[in-house]
């Protein structure tokens, strides 16, 4: 096991309990898109994972929310001040983008958007040219974030998004579930699927691509 310190040198809220928090590693570690790093936490020396959502250079980008009722490693990474040091374990795991030609669709939920952006990222990247598409659900419009990212994406490569909001009705938006979209006119357009985000959305999707006759080798997913 490899261990490095990545110094937290920008923060910033996004909404009101998202943050995106920039660490450094002058190590510039090398990483696959999908892949996260586990952090020590420095008052608990509790480890807690976080997908990396973008890098730059020696710049590790994370989206993180803020969960003041349970999450208590949460509150205590994002309560860290500019400088902090962290110790934490070099990116891994196996939910990464696979690098063939088949058409995408990434299917998110709040900052299980992250290892999907970081996979779409690469994408544009690299100058691919297969569909993508990204189906994203949050509460309501408040707690919308990106935005500006997924339209720079949509310039960039063949890319196209649909956002859910289960509290609000928001003109251009869709309305409740993202499940909603996976009819199967929908995925006969795709052929692979990346999922993230709230366990039981995870396998409800996953249930419902299966139904669809949806080899389950061609379905990637992961859970926080």
């Amino acid at each position: 096991m490899w261990f490095s310190n990545y110094k937290l040198i920008e923060k910033k809220k996004l909404t009101q309990d998202v943050y995106e928090m920039v660490f450094s590693d002058w190590n510039e570690t090398t990483n696959k898109p999908g892949q996260f790093i586990t952090f020590m936490l420095p008052k608990t020396k509790f480890g807690r994972a976080y997908s990396i959502c973008e890098t730059k250079w020696d710049k590790y980008i994370f989206i993180i929310k803020r969960v003041e009722n349970w999450r208590w490693w949460s509150i205590e990474i994002t309560d860290l001040e500019i400088a902090w040091e962290l110790k934490a374990v070099w990116p891994s795991w196996h939910f990464i983008l696979k690098e063939n030609n088949k058409a995408k669709m990434f299917l998110a939920t709040w900052v299980g958007l992250a290892p999907l952006y970081n996979q779409l990222k690469a994408i544009a990247d690299l100058w691919l040219h297969y569909k993508t598409k990204l189906i994203f659900w949050l509460r309501e419009k408040s707690d919308l974030f990106y935005i500006e990212k997924f339209k720079k994406l949509k310039k960039q490569i063949d890319f196209d998004y649909e956002i859910y909001f289960s509290k609000e009705e928001v003109e251009w938006y869709k309305k409740w579930h993202i499940t909603e979209y996976l009819n199967k006119e929908n995925i006969n357009w795709f052929e692979e699927f990346y999922i993230c985000g709230n366990p039981n959305m995870v396998d409800e999707v996953e249930n419902k691509l299966t139904e669809a006759w949806v080899n389950q080798e061609n379905i990637f997913r992961e859970k926080y």
